[in-house]
């Protein structure tokens, strides 16, 4: 089988992918305008320090790029967790190839300078959720 054989097919890489017409100018172009946010200035000011401030505690003077990368990945955990693949701190560790102790001092930073608690960041409440399962578990395994 060659191309001169079937003119509705194409090899790619020896392997047989069929062609389909398809009408490019029934696609509807997109709007040449651009999307405008209406925001206030105090709420613009607001947005650069708090932008600002996020990206200080990222990028902290002196640090090492692996540091960065580490505070960048947990600021990625708490806002866009589906990016990297990780459910949980644990996890994003693991990812990293860093102790658990890293993960958390990072979190635990963020956390205390812009009192902010995302659900994926282990706190005092998450500690006992999980001592208390782990306690049931320990109980019901003694049974």
């Amino acid at each position: 089988m060659n191309n001169n054989d079937e003119p509705n097919v194409q090899f790619v890489f020896g392997a047989p992918h069929p062609l389909v017409e398809f009408d490019y100018d029934n696609i509807e172009q997109p709007e040449s305008k651009p999307i405008i946010l209406e925001m206030h200035e105090d709420t613009v000011d607001r947005l650069v320090i708090a932008l600002d401030a996020i990206l200080d505690w990222v990028t902290p003077p002196r640090a090492q790029p692996k540091t960065v990368m580490i505070r960048a990945c947990v600021l990625s955990l708490f806002t866009r967790p589906n990016a990297l693949g990780c459910n949980n701190q644990r996890e994003l560790a693991r990812k990293l190839n860093v102790s658990r102790w890293v993960i958390n001092r990072q979190v635990v930073e963020f956390r205390n300078k812009f009192n902010w608690v995302a659900p994926r960041m282990h706190g005092a409440i998450a500690r006992k959720r999980m001592k208390k399962k782990r306690n049931e578990r320990q109980r019901h395994g003694n049974h």
